[in-house]
Order: C-alpha cells, then sequence, then structure tokens
C-alpha cells in the first residue's frame, strides 16, 4: 500500500468531519454527486475494515446522520415514524443470527442498504421545509440527466466507455442501466406532477420531461414500465384537470414515440424495443419465468421461519429448470426479501410503515391545493413507482440506489410534518 494512502484517507476525514460541522448541506450533495457518476468508484469501490468491506459513499452516511442531528430544525422523535423504527430492529435482530451463525461480512453487507432507510430521518430533521430542498432537487436532475447522455454517448461511440463500465460496477449491453433508469422515471414523475405551462423555464423543463420519459422506454426495465404506467394512471386519479390534458398529450408523443423507437435493438435481451413490450406480461420469458421460481422458493423459505426469518448472510438458493442448476441469486421481489430475513413480524411493520405512508399521503393531497399538492403529488406518485417496481426487482435495497429511495421517502415525512406544525400538532 502506497503511504500517501493513509495520509490521503486522514485528510479526507478531516475534511468531511469539518463539512459536517461547518457545511453539513455539502455531504448532501456529495451523496447525490457520487451516487450518480457513471464510473461508481467514488460510491461503489470497496474499503476495507478488517475482514469487512464498504462502500465510499458509506463512509458518509454516519456523517449525514451526524450533521442531521447537529444541525437539527425539530426534535428526533418528531421525525421517526414508529413503524419504521420496529422494522429497523427487526433488521437488527436477523443482523444478530447472522453473526451468531457463522455468517460474518455475509451478515454484514446483507444489512448493509437497511442502514441507508436513515436518511428518512435526516431528511425531516435537517431541513425545515420541502422547500429548502429546492436546490438538492435541481442538482440531482441537472447531473442525472448530464450522466445518462454521457453512458448514451459511451455505448454508442465507444468514448469514455472504460469510464462508464469500470471494473467495479457491473457490465450492462443495453442502452441503460436498471439504476439510472429509475432515476430519470423518478425525473420525469416529479417534473410531470409539477408541470404548467405558465411556469418559469417551462420550455426546459418540457425537454426534460420528454427526454427522461424516452430514457425509460429505452431501458426495456419490465418493472420499470410497469411503475410509470401505475404512476400516470395515478396521476390521471388524483391530478389537476389541465395537467391531465397535458399527460394525454404527451401520452400521444409517447406512442408515436414508441413507433420509431420500436426498430432499436436491446443487446441485453437480443431482441427490438417492439418484440420486448410483449414480454411485459409473458410470465414464461426469461427472466419472468425465473423470478416466478425464485419467489417460489422464497415463500417456502419463509414458511420455514415465519416469525424473525432467516439470519442474514444465509442465501437464497432455488432451481432453475431452463439451466438444469441451482441457483442463489436476489428473489426480485422486495416484501419476500424482507420476509425471509426479517418474518413477517418485520413484513408487518414495513407494510405498516409504507401504507401509513400512502394514507397520509393521500388524505394531503385530496385536503390541499396549489404548488403544495402538486409537490405531494409528485412525491406519492415516486412512493407508488418505489412500491410497484419493488416487486418485481429490489429498489429499497439495492446498495446503489437506496439512499434516494429513503430520501423520497424522507421529503414525504418532511411534508407531512410541515403540515402538521402549522395546524400546531404533533408531528409524527
Amino acid at each position: 500500500m502506497s503511504p500517501f494512502i493513509p495520509v490521503i484517507v486522514a485528510v479526507g476525514g478531516l475534511a468531511a468531519l469539518w463539512m459536517a460541522l461547518r457545511r453539513p448541506l455539502w455531504l448532501f450533495y456529495f451523496l447525490i454527486f457520487v451516487l450518480l457518476e457513471p464510473s461508481r468508484y467514488l460510491s461503489l469501490s470497496s474499503i476495507s475494515l478488517g475482514p469487512f468491506s464498504i462502500k465510499g459513499y458509506e463512509i458518509f452516511l454516519p456523517l449525514i446522520y451526524f450533521a442531521a442531528y447537529k444541525h437539527r430544525k425539530r426534535a428526533l422523535k418528531d421525525c421517526v415514524p414508529i413503524f419504521m423504527l420496529l422494522f429497523f430492529l427487526m433488521t437488527v435482530v436477523s443482523l444478530l443470527n447472522g453473526l451468531k451463525n457463522g455468517y460474518g461480512a455475509g451478515a454484514f453487507n446483507y444489512f448493509r442498504p437497511y442502514a441507508s432507510m436513515w436518511i428518512a430521518v435526516a431528511v425531516p430533521l435537517f431541513f425545515k421545509s420541502v422547500d429548502e430542498m429546492d436546490g438538492l432537487l435541481r442538482f440531482f436532475t441537472i447531473w442525472a440527466t448530464i450522466f445518462i447522455i454521457v453512458e448514451m454517448v459511451a455505448l454508442q461511440t465507444g468514448i469514455g466507455y472504460s469510464f462508464v463500465y469500470s471494473p467495479i460496477r457491473a457490465s450492462y449491453s443495453s442502452l441503460l442501466s436498471d439504476t439510472s433508469c429509475s432515476n430519470m422515471a423518478f425525473i420525469f414523475i416529479y417534473l410531470f406532477s409539477m408541470f404548467d405551462l405558465g411556469m418559469k423555464h417551462a420550455t426546459l423543463y418540457l425537454i426534460l420531461i420528454g427526454f427522461s420519459f424516452i430514457c425509460t422506454v429505452m431501458s426495456s426495465a419490465r418493472a420499470v414500465w410497469l411503475g410509470m404506467l401505475v404512476s400516470i394512471a395515478g396521476f390521471f386519479a388524483l391530478g389537476r384537470v389541465r395537467s391531465k390534458i397535458y399527460l394525454t398529450f404527451f401520452s400521444i408523443l409517447g406512442i408515436i414515440a414508441l413507433f420509431f423507437l420500436g426498430s432499436l435493438y436491446i443487446a441485453r435481451y437480443d431482441m427490438t424495443l417492439a418484440e420486448r413490450l410483449p414480454t411485459l406480461i409473458n410470465t414464461q420469458e426469461g427472466t419472468g419465468h425465473w423470478r416466478i421460481m425464485a419467489w417460489h422458493q422464497t415463500l417456502e423459505d419463509i414458511k420455514a421461519h415465519p416469525i424473525i426469518g432467516w439470519p442474514m448472510g444465509n442465501e437464497p438458493l432455488f432451481y432453475v429448470e431452463s439451466s438444469g442448476i441451482f441457483c442463489t441469486n436476489a428473489t426480485h421481489n422486495e416484501f419476500l426479501k424482507i420476509a425471509r430475513y426479517t418474518g413477517l413480524t418485520g413484513l408487518f411493520f414495513f407494510l405498516c410503515l409504507m401504507i401509513q405512508t400512502l394514507i397520509n399521503g393521500f388524505k394531503y393531497i385530496v385536503t390541499t391545493s396549489g404548488e403544495d399538492q402538486r409537490k405531494m403529488l409528485a412525491l406519492f406518485l415516486c412512493v407508488v413507482f418505489i412500491l410497484v417496481t419493488s416487486t418485481f426487482s429490489q429498489r429499497i435495497t439495492s446498495i446503489d440506489i437506496c439512499p434516494f429511495i429513503w430520501g423520497i421517502f424522507g421529503m414525504v415525512y418532511l411534508k407531512l410534518i410541515e403540515e402538521k406544525e402549522r395546524k400546531g400538532g404533533v408531528a409524527q
């Protein structure tokens, strides 16, 4: 190891600590940037801590939590949903069981994504209102868009390909990665829900809405497609009449765009985009059939340990008929994964947290108006998107996107806390 490495780490640590004490907002900006940059060198490169390893960005999570508490705008107890606390305790129980059963680093690795859920507490603790986060939202939109363009150029021309597809990031042969298209879906949902032709920079937002929509379509990720469809349906049910007219117009343009993009070849699936569309409901095709087998085995695992689940580090094992082999891999269903490792008890607390969030968000939307209503609708539909896609993939515990996921929940909680504080109630 180079003698300069300890010096660099020490200087970086002191700089981060200074930011936590004097410029805490910078930590939020830095976290967003390192999670978005295409190579993931800054976020997903591993740092060894004895027998354990952590990702680069995970060093900053404790600093963000510390900064949020030190510079808090309200009491901690008002920012922690009780069901979230109970759910987290069940993940800790699973971690301890994993360590007890000798899974060591494996148990730690399974637990790590759950540590990001405290972003949902840090947001309402640190920010007084969602309006204070507008700068962060713009920063996310700008850099997510820039990095998607970088990825597209690298894949189409080979320029910068080694940067986009570094050894520490899994290689993809489709135009966009699953995580990246999720980011663009959030941009589409949020900007469209807030859009109005009379708003400042409406033309620019219109371009971003169209571009983010095209990106999610070109990704060919069925879970993302389904999440977008459900979110759009939710907008038709809850959005303003004027915005519904906009959405109808954009939907027509989207259908026209699909017609022209239909011949686009998706190397990842060895088919064109037009051929990929019918597989949305085909349970016998490729990964669709694979998922059903994984879900079946996971249900069997849950039956074996229904109360507190399996210890973290114990990987699921299922038989892949098409390959004739046994496979250990992700369940690709967040709810089943949670039930496997935290039992039906943990799943119950998690579902209570999600249902409570949706009910409170819905009540806010139907009882308010104006910009506040549009912001909550945008966040509400992002939550809907997360929950739908998590039925077919792993958004909430995917290590390279889970801070964004819990950040969205944190913004919803912050919006609800604002409303209760305005009414003089106790924030919860």
